[in-house]
């Protein structure tokens, strides 16, 4: 996100201190609605497309 210039929130970021450090719960990753679509893509190009939420249409 930062390499194309989207400003990202990670959400739940303080969760791992509850889970041990696992990764087990989910992230959400928040951005400005407008670059929205293009977040989504880095993230389906990065692998993992099947984490994503359905896009809001």
């Amino acid at each position: 996100m930062k390499d194309a210039g989207i400003h990202c929130f990670v959400a739940d970021q303080a969760m791992s201190i509850l889970e041990g450090s696992l990764g087990m719960l989910p992230r959400r990753f928040l951005v400005d609605e407008e670059r929205a679509d293009q977040a989504r893509r880095i993230l389906f190009d990065a692998g993992l497309g099947d984490e994503l939420r359905p896009a809001r249409a």
